[in-house]
């Protein structure tokens, strides 16, 4: 017969009572080892916490940073179609290693960036097919080894970066900010188990559904996206996968925009919205947790 915890608990408990002081102490140590073995693990979206030891998490592979690339075997990698190059790169150990480029049928650069591990690196960029850039993005490959490590330590108290602090609280919106996903705007459904050369076609005719060839990233340093005609979207600094300082954001070519810092990924203090024409229309005021807490309409 196989008893349950709190039979075997009440039971060791009447055992000590009764021993008294012979065997009390060493009762209560048992009692203390087997409420450590008994305690189940708990998921919690993409990790598993064990009660045992609450500082060591363990991480499992989400849809959002899950390989969905089917690599070939090592050694540098081509392809064409029409008798133009597709894209060219180098495997190491089924992930892509250093220089990556592909192209469109044109021959124009669609995106090029450096890789280490299937991790960017560095400036990575993108350009439609008349040879527009469309985005930058910096990334550190070694950040989000350390980022990555100290969320799977979850020290209680300590934590050095930003993004730690964040997965304390919410989980999913951390991991979300270093995928992929996050970085160009795309739903994790998007993207079946595909070849290289299938990810590459996708990206050539439809221009409006961008899907990088690799699944991790943590943005630090320049973060830039385009209109046609060279005008900017969005423009800013990431520190550590967060956004941080001065920002510009415009939501079509012709329209109004707006200006305002960042802290740890938060708007802080004023955002001033101004119209195409480089006028004040009103200044939104948020507070240190990123709350909007007043604002105030320019009437001309």
């Amino acid at each position: 017969m196989i008893l349950s915890w709190s039979q075997a608990k009440l039971g060791l408990i009447c055992i000590a009572c009764y021993m008294k002081k012979y065997f009390f102490i060493p009762t209560i140590i048992l009692l203390i080892a087997l409420q450590t073995v008994a305690q189940p693990h708990l998921q919690v979206g993409a990790v598993n916490i064990h009660h045992t030891d609450s500082k060591k998490l363990h991480f499992r592979s989400s849809p959002a940073t899950a390989n969905s690339i089917h690599l070939p075997a090592d050694g540098i990698i081509t392809a064409y179609l029409n008798g133009q190059l597709l894209f060219k790169g180098q495997v190491k150990k089924q992930k892509l290693q250093e220089d990556w480029a592909s192209f469109y049928g044109n021959s124009n650069k669609l995106d090029s960036g450096f890789l280490h591990n299937g991790i960017p690196d560095g400036e990575w960029k993108r350009w439609d097919s008349s040879g527009n850039l469309l985005a930058i993005r910096n990334y550190d490959a070694d950040k989000l080894h350390q980022v990555k490590e100290e969320m799977r330590m979850a020290h209680p108290k300590r934590s050095f970066y930003s993004l730690t602090a964040l997965y304390k609280t919410n989980q999913s919106q951390a991991i979300y900010a270093l995928t992929a996903a996050y970085s160009f705007s795309f739903s994790a459904t998007q993207r079946p188990l595909q070849s290289l050369q299938q990810v590459v076609e996708n990206n050539s005719t439809n221009q409006n559904s961008y899907l990088p060839v690799f699944n991790e990233c943590l943005h630090h340093g320049l973060y830039m996206n385009f209109f046609p005609g060279a005008i900017t979207k969005d423009s800013g600094y990431y520190k550590n996968g967060l956004k941080e300082a001065v920002w510009l954001h415009r939501n079509s070519p012709v329209g109004n925009y707006y200006i305002g810092a960042y802290k740890n990924g938060l708007p802080i203090r004023e955002w001033k919205l101004y119209d195409q024409a480089g006028r004040l229309l009103s200044i939104i005021f948020y507070n240190k947790v990123g709350r909007e807490e007043w604002r105030k309409n320019i009437h001309r």
